[in-house]
């Protein structure tokens, strides 16, 4: 079931086409299509009716498997309202997909055959939300129609303003109705009477990628009667009134500094109608909106030549011929993250059981990534707990969170993780510097953003919901063992910075000596109190495991004796206890 909703007032001259481009749509799918006038008196409700009696009685050939018309008429406190009832007047599953089609726009053909594919394509999270390219009617001809790939980054940052960045077309974007439920839209739109669709991608944004299809959806009408167009100061006011121009300036010129910035994308197979969601650069489009605002380049020398290149394949959905017809289909659960040889090489999150300890046999994934990172092979035998640790991490980044996206590292320190992805994305540090486990007091020129704190102190410089990962090396076991209220308080500030999806991975030094082990009690404290991704195990489980691994005895001689004055069992055996979750 596809979910439809065309606010209207007055639009007789108009209404009819919007209605013929939604009822028209071909392809094996249900639609539910609500209309929701304003108190028309032009004879627009009169239209609407008779349209609902031909559905009914069948007096029109639909193409689809079902079209249920509805419609009510009542004084509204605008578009935004209207939209908002209309979608009340239905209980929606809440992975279905739902959108606003305005009374003087249209749907392109085949738009809801797209959908509806991707709906049974893809797992609701992978594609939440999809538009399709800009489509410009006006004097009912499609006088343009291009590509206007927009990242998720600059929406969430309210740069789709028309000032900073191109608008986001809502004629043809389609979303879940989790995701408007998450973000409370109702109520949100109904404060709004110009940029209410602004809002609502903002706040999408912030929650989940925004996937573009190069072709159009829908089809977007000029005439002199817009909102948009004839009440332009008011709109910019509602916008101001959320964040300031200068704000929005700021938050631009910052995207210029970035050296990564992605798009994500709907990809169809020619051949055979596959389907892959990829991410390619979007740097030439920084490059463009920034010397169009302050008409300077900016600083970032690393932007992409072309943006066509170096895509990277997220999700796939593979076409399964006669699953719902001769024109083939696509299976549901079909869609696919990696083939099952592929998952043996990546660290999968819902396989995270396998990586609560350290183990021998994880580092037969580090190869070539060890030689990226300290440009030679690492020996496990020889090597500090450090090298596989941050191995670990760097694996996990590459294996889930896509070049562009903000990460920030919790006690970093002189963190060789972010000084090398510097480049591919936004690094940030938040270490108050006061040397605790041998950490650095000062860093000297970095290359990455740095917050000079505590986590756990709610620093305002971490902005909210803005992280795809957050993650610590060696650091929170040192966090001091007597205080719950700082373990919940450290929890509830990565929960506060993290996007909703966002990962949070942390890698705890542990010991382990003759009938058991040690552990910073911070450890069990976020298994009982945080929905992780793997489970805890105690020292039986870990002593008995043959692949277990820690810190050979000439490592430890080598790296840490000088610093514990102990021997290697006397002090115990090194190794890593790894926590993650997903907010």
């Amino acid at each position: 079931m596809i979910y439809i909703v065309t606010p209207c007032w007055n639009a007789a001259n108009t209404i009819e086409q919007t209605i013929l481009s939604v009822i028209t749509q071909a392809g094996d799918f249900d639609i539910t299509y609500h209309i929701q006038d304003g108190g028309s008196t032009d004879g627009t409700v009169e239209l609407v009716a008779r349209w609902k009696s031909r559905i009914d009685l069948g007096l029109f050939p639909i193409q689809c498997r079902s079209i249920k018309l509805t419609y009510n008429s009542a004084a509204d406190f605008g578009m935004y309202d209207a939209i908002a009832t209309g979608f009340e007047q239905e209980e929606i599953d809440s992975s279905a997909f739902m959108a606003w089609i305005n009374a003087d726009d249209i749907l392109m053909p085949c738009a809801l055959a797209l959908i509806d594919k991707v709906g049974v394509g893809f797992e609701s999270r992978h594609v939440p939300w999809i538009g399709g390219a800009v489509n410009v009617v006006r004097d009912d001809i499609s006088i343009t129609q291009f590509h206007r790939a927009t990242p998720t980054g600059v929406i969430a940052d309210g740069l789709c303003d028309g000032q900073h960045w191109d608008f986001v077309q809502q004629e043809g974007v389609f979303f879940r109705k989790w995701l408007w439920d998450k973000v409370n839209a109702p109520d949100m739109l109904r404060t709004f009477k110009y940029a209410g669709d602004w809002n609502l991608w903002r706040l999408f944004a912030n929650h989940t990628e925004y996937v573009h299809f190069p072709c159009p959806l829908g089809g977007f009408r000029i005439s002199k009667a817009q909102l948009s167009r004839a009440n332009y100061k008011s709109y910019t006011e509602e916008i101001e009134s959320v964040i300031s121009s200068d704000e929005r300036e700021r938050r631009l010129q910052t995207m210029g500094e970035v050296s990564a910035v992605n798009k994500r994308m709907l990809e169809i197979q020619y051949a055979d109608v596959g389907m892959s969601i990829i991410e390619v650069s979007a740097l030439n489009s920084v490059k463009h909106h920034y010397l169009k605002k302050f008409k300077v380049a900016p600083s970032n020398s690393l932007t992409s030549s072309s943006e066509s290149g170096g895509k990277q394949v997220l999700y796939s959905a593979a076409p399964r011929q006669h699953a719902r017809g001769e024109d083939g289909g696509f299976g549901a659960g079909e869609a696919r993250v990696a083939s099952d040889s592929q998952r043996k090489h990546r660290i999968m999150p819902d396989e995270f059981d396998q990586y609560t300890y350290a183990k021998k046999s994880h580092w037969d994934l580090f190869v070539k990534i060890d030689e990226s990172l300290f440009g030679a092979r690492m020996d496990k035998d020889v090597e500090q707990l450090k090298v596989y640790q941050d191995l670990f991490v760097l694996k996990f980044i590459k294996d889930n969170i896509p070049p562009g996206s903000r990460i920030l590292d919790v006690g970093g320190g002189k963190s060789r993780i972010l000084s090398y992805l510097a480049n591919t994305y936004e690094c940030w540090n938040i270490d108050k510097l006061e040397g605790v486990g041998n950490g650095p007091k000062e860093l000297g020129k970095q290359s990455y953003h740095l917050v000079q704190d505590y986590m756990g102190n709610f620093n305002p410089e971490l902005p909210n919901e803005y992280f795809d990962l957050v993650f610590s090396i060696s650091a929170l076991e040192h966090v001091p063992q007597h205080d719950p209220a700082l373990f919940d308080n450290i929890i509830k500030d990565i929960q506060r910075v993290l996007k909703v999806g966002g990962y949070s991975l942390h890698l705890f030094d542990i010991v382990l000596k003759e009938g058991s082990f040690w552990s910073n009690k911070f450890t069990d404290h976020i298994f009982r109190s945080v929905n992780t991704s793997n489970k805890n195990v105690g020292y039986r489980t870990m002593k008995a495991d043959s692949d277990l691994y820690v810190m050979t005895e000439a490592a430890y001689d080598k790296t840490w004796r000088h610093s514990t004055n102990k021997s290697y069992k006397e002090h115990g055996y090194p190794s890593s206890l790894n926590i993650l979750w997903v907010k």
